[in-house]
């Protein structure tokens, strides 16, 4: 699910009028693909007896703020090329 976001950080070639918007963009799919990444492996792990209720909360805070900061990231990214 998370390959499509990796993928397009990893272009190293934008169009130079673009270059900055998708670096920014780019971080923004890493931090969400990370996010996204970590959230499922700690469901799992909770599922699998793996991974304490208290530690898993935790862990789950931690990444949906990833999410937020990766949507922040997107959003600036986004609006860099309507410029």
């Amino acid at each position: 699910m998370t390959a499509s976001f990796r993928e397009f950080a990893a272009i190293s070639n934008p169009p130079e009028a673009w270059k900055d918007a998708h670096n920014k963009i780019g971080e923004g799919c890493n931090q969400f693909a990370d996010s996204l990444d970590g959230l499922c492996n700690s469901a799992e792990k909770m599922l699998d007896g793996e991974m304490a209720s208290e530690e898993y909360n935790n862990t789950i805070t931690e990444y949906t703020s990833g999410l937020t900061q990766a949507s922040t990231l997107l959003t600036e990214g986004f609006e860099m090329l309507e410029e």
